[in-house]
């Protein structure tokens, strides 16, 4: 008696899997074909649901009469062109940011395996990507502005590149890639155009999936138009699966008999266009060295840990990584001192552990959403964009850190823990939209410059006592912050406190003299220091020692005394203007 499809589900996908179907609408069992759809869809139904159940209500429907699509694109407000050359295929490259380049500009053969259509929009010369920045979404003005629209000629794929490539979610999904949201009748355009079919469904595929001869593929990364999943790798429309000896660690395919670490590139040999790709490989393959190579498996994942040569004891093998439906979810770096630029940017990680470490060089670990928690004790210098939208990190702790590079744990906004004793300076950009963050110390920083700490939403305290300099807007939009101690600040950031509501009724209490009786006592904070100013002339303000007693060490001598009378004077000053 042949299964249902219900238990071929099951089997396949998971008892969650196909449970979750059958109790929000058993009808998608009735999709023709939808064991085969789901095969490679993973193991939780949830996300897909609202897919699932469109494929139900999809019809294409074919109406004989089609206009050319550059026709269409040009009506939508786009410049585009057929692409029948690598020069053609790149020449939109100079409208993307460094950051952001396709990875179809460092791919020589795509347009020979691809129809592809460019688009420009005619007015992008004043879209401006500075005035998205921190806002991005997939379809805004910017990430729509330039397209690129890739057809796989032998059929069953399709994918709209977005302007923002990987800085949004999805990027190769743009307009769900389906054309006729671009503009009515586009799809069947195309399709009538290059006499190839693909498929381009209305509901929305969610970030991690995309369709593939009609079914759906959960992968974890994609690289070069290769999609890579648990155990399996889609390239060109094709799906390969590894075999009982592979195993998947996020883009490459690590081979337990040989350990070997290959790249599933074309032709035979090729490495990935991504230098993140290359320093894993590096960085992997000098911890693992001569070392024998066991793999565990328990509920968490597949745990790689090495052995040393002669070695019998289990007890003392050294656990290198966990994966899990073939991404790295964990991974101890117990020797290795350098990573080089991008390591594991745009990764599942969710645990990264690496004593040794001194030197993390631009773009480590930017965009890791998942990462959870760090131990570097021996970093002493950060490139440029490290840990940027780290949105899980609630802490960071780096007792050695001296140097940073800019744009830094921008938008880590789960971020409440900073203890980075030995830094000595912000670049710009750094801790942006931190909301988390109620509570900050920097003991050793005297220079801070545009764009630092601004629009974090819950800072209240921020204790600086060897800040001299800052640049730009620093601190710009801080609505909360309450205590602000920087001693030997000399002159006014720029748009200082300019939204801030404690400040404007310390300026009230100023000119009143008095406190208003309505405001309560422990709104205290620059206020308190000020209405302290008004009644002393020398000496340590009365209250203020103790109150940044704890936030500043205890380090209230006589001398920081005095400085904190002539700093909360010039506060005074900065707001109030002379007579």
């Amino acid at each position: 008696m042949a299964k249902s499809v219900f238990e071929q589900i099951k089997k396949q996908n998971g008892e969650r899997f196909a449970k979750a179907i059958r109790g929000f609408d058993n009808g998608i069992f009735d999709i023709p074909g939808i064991v085969d759809i789901v095969k490679y869809a993973g193991h939780d139904a949830e996300p897909i649901m609202g897919y699932l159940e469109s494929l139900k209500k999809v019809h294409v429907e074919e109406t004989g009469v089609y206009q050319d699509p550059i026709t269409l694109l040009d009506a939508a407000g786009y410049d585009a062109y057929y692409v029948t050359n690598l020069e053609e295929q790149n020449a939109i490259q100079k409208y993307y940011a460094p950051a952001e380049k396709l990875c179809t500009f460092r791919d020589p053969t795509r347009f020979q395996r691809y129809h592809i259509i460019n688009a420009v929009k005619k007015n992008v010369d004043q879209i401006r990507r500075k005035d998205f920045r921190g806002k991005e979404q997939r379809e805004d003005e910017y990430g729509t502005s330039v397209i690129s629209i890739q057809i796989l000629k032998t059929g069953g794929f399709i994918s709209i590149k977005n302007r923002y490539n990987h800085t949004v979610e999805n990027p190769d999904n743009t307009f769900f890639s389906n054309p006729d949201r671009i503009i009515p009748g586009l799809a069947g355009s195309l399709k009538h155009h290059f006499n190839t079919d693909f498929s381009a469904q209305e509901a929305r595929l969610p970030g991690g999936y995309t369709m593939v001869n009609n079914q759906i593929i959960h992968y974890n990364y994609e690289q070069d138009n290769i999609y890579f999943g648990s155990d399996f790798y889609v390239k060109d429309g094709q799906i390969h699966h590894l075999k009982d000896h592979e195993i998947m660690l996020d883009t490459f395919i690590f081979d337990m008999r040989t350990k070997e670490l290959t790249y599933p590139g074309s032709p035979a040999g090729q490495k990935p266009s991504s230098e993140e790709d290359l320093e894993l490989k590096k960085v992997l393959l000098q911890e693992i060295g001569d070392h024998k190579v066991i793999f565990k498996k328990d509920k968490e994942g597949h745990h790689l840990f090495i052995r040393k040569e002669g070695e019998k004891d289990p007890a003392k093998d050294v656990e290198i990584l966990t994966v899990k439906d073939g991404a790295i979810t964990a991974l101890n770096l117990p020797t290795t001192t350098e990573i080089g630029i991008n390591f594991l940017s745009k990764t599942n990680l969710r645990s990264f552990n690496a004593p040794l470490l001194t030197t993390m060089e631009g773009g480590c670990l930017y965009s890791a959403n998942s990462l959870e928690q760090v131990s570097v004790p021996s970093l002493k210098t950060m490139g440029k964009h490290c840990f940027r939208l780290t949105r899980r990190l609630e802490s960071f702790e780096a007792p050695e850190l001296r140097t940073i590079g800019e744009g830094c744990f921008y938008y880590a906004s789960a971020l409440k823990k900073i203890n980075t004793p030995a830094l000595i300076a912000l670049p710009e950009c750094c801790f942006v939209r931190v909301n988390a963050l109620e509570s900050a110390t920097f003991p050793n920083v005297a220079q801070i410059d545009d764009y630092c700490l601004a629009e974090a939403e819950s800072l209240k305290t921020l204790i600086l006592p060897k800040l001299t300099l800052t640049t730009g807007s620093t601190f710009c939009n801080e609505s909360y912050l309450k205590t602000f101690y920087a001693p030997l600040l000399e002159e006014k950031p720029r748009d200082f406190c300019e939204y801030m509501n404690p400040i404007k009724r310390m300026i009230l209490w100023m000119k009143r003299k008095q406190p208003p009786k309505d405001l309560p006592v422990a709104e205290t904070g620059i206020s308190a220091a000020l209405r302290a100013t008004e009644s002393t002339k020398t000496g340590d303000p009365k209250g203020i020692s103790a109150q940044l007693k704890s936030t500043a060490n205890g380090a209230q001598n006589q001398q920081q005394s005095t400085q904190n009378t002539s700093f909360f004077k010039r506060l005074r000053d900065w707001f109030l203007p002379q007579k």
